[in-house]
Parts: C-alpha cells; structure tokens; sequence
C-alpha cells in the first residue's frame, strides 16, 4: 500500500460502502417507514387550473370540498395543503401534495385516519345533514358510531368507507386507482 501525500485513502465522511447503501435506503424515494411514523397510503384526488382572465392558479380537492388559490401552480399546491392541515389542526398532522401530472394532483397525509374523518365530515355537511341523519341511514339508532369516524377515533374499511359515503350521498360511486 502506497503511503505519503498521493496516497489514495479512504474518505473518512463518506464511512464504508456498506452504511452508504443503507443511508440511500433509508432516505430514497420509495422507502419503508421508520418505526413509528406512518407513509400515505390513501390519496385523494384534486386538479389544479389556470383562473381565466386572472393571474391566479385555482387548487381543488372535491371529496374535502376544499379549494384555495395560489400565485402559481407549485403556490395553489403549498396552499391547498396548508388549507387541508388548518382544517384538521392537529399536531405533527402533514399533507403532501404530488403532481400527478397536467391538470391533477393527489393528496395524502401521514395520519390517513384524519384525512378520512376531514372528508367524512365534510362531505356530511356538503350535503347538509347531521349526524342523526346519515346514522338513520346507516339503520342506526345512536349518532355515536358515526361520529367515531368523523372524530378520527375509528377507522373504517374500504367496504365500511364506502358504506358510509353511500349514506352521506346514495350517488357517490367510488373509483380506484392504481397510482
């Protein structure tokens, strides 16, 4: 081994090959969650357009019946997030917004059970009805069980979801798709 000043060592900040897999593992795209903290995997659907005659980008996720405005297109996508975490107001609460390309966009959060009970809650008063209203329509006798997914103390199913969404609008017709 070569020694003196054209020596060729080993970079000290860069540690071993080994640790730099794991440090490209750990913070790449498509990574595992570290303990404890939880990934989107529900996404919510929202388009994004140009307000004609305005200098203004409009922003619109319809199942939170949410919408706002930004000065830009990246702005409408920092706004709409911003909106969706004012309206949950909790702690450590995020959105992400990921362009999906064009016109789209889609939203997602690193609790999703506050993401459903948001849009449970707004959907319900979108369609103006209480919460003994959807319960009679779920064949409940108590607003109790509902209000559970509502508050975010409940997680349903997708069946259960859908159930639920049915109640609020009998119209709604769900579409999943592969991301």
């Amino acid at each position: 081994m070569k020694s003196g000043p054209t020596a060729k060592r080993p970079n000290r900040y860069l540690g071993t090959v080994k640790s730099q897999n794991r440090w490209r593992r750990r913070f790449s795209e498509k990574r595992k969650p570290f303990r404890g903290e939880e990934i989107d995997a529900m996404r919510l659907e929202g388009r994004v357009w140009k307000d004609q005659g305005s200098r203004y980008w409009l922003a619109e996720v319809p199942l939170l019946d949410v919408m706002t405005q930004g000065t830009s297109k990246n702005n409408a996508y920092k706004m709409i997030a911003d909106a969706i975490q004012s309206l949950i107001e909790k702690e450590g609460f995020r959105v992400n917004v990921r362009p999906v390309g064009g016109r789209y966009f889609t939203v997602g959060a690193n609790q999703e059970t506050l993401l459903i009970a948001l849009m449970l809650k707004r959907q319900r008063e979108a369609h103006r009805l209480t919460l003994q209203e959807v319960a009679r329509r779920l064949g409940q006798k108590s607003a109790n069980a509902y209000a559970r997914y509502e508050q975010g103390k409940s997680v349903p199913t997708v069946e259960k979801l859908n159930q639920l969404m049915r109640a609020i609008d009998p119209g709604f017709e769900p579409v999943l798709r592969v991301a």
